[in-house]
């Protein structure tokens, strides 16, 4: 029975090492504060054009596949084409937070 027994970890250690504990928290009121300032800081830096202080607000997965100058030329654009940014004002907001051991793992939606 031992040696069974001794089977049974062995084979759950990696399935066990391989597993992403993660937990997703979506829309909490806690989260509303930090979404809206972030929200504020980028329509404040495309209202006056600053659009590489909009960088850093993108992540790095976001990077991988678009470049700054087309984020650029999108801003400078918009602005051709609609005209300047006028008034900011959040008509709803959505976050989705995500911990865990492997919190930039995909998680379902």
């Amino acid at each position: 029975m031992k040696p069974f027994r001794n089977l049974i970890i062995l084979a759950l250690i990696p399935l066990l090492a391989a597993c992403n504990y993660n937990t997703i928290r979506m829309n909490s009121e806690i989260d509303k504060p930090a979404g809206e300032k972030i929200t504020f800081m980028f329509f404040e830096d495309v209202r006056t054009q600053n659009y590489q202080s909009t960088y850093s607000l993108f992540s790095n997965d976001f990077w991988k596949v678009t470049s700054k100058d087309k984020v650029g030329n999108i801003f400078k654009t918009s602005k051709n084409k609609l005209g300047a940014l006028k008034d900011m004002s959040l008509d709803k907001w959505e976050t989705r937070v995500v911990v865990g051991s492997n919190p930039s793992a995909p998680a379902p939606r």
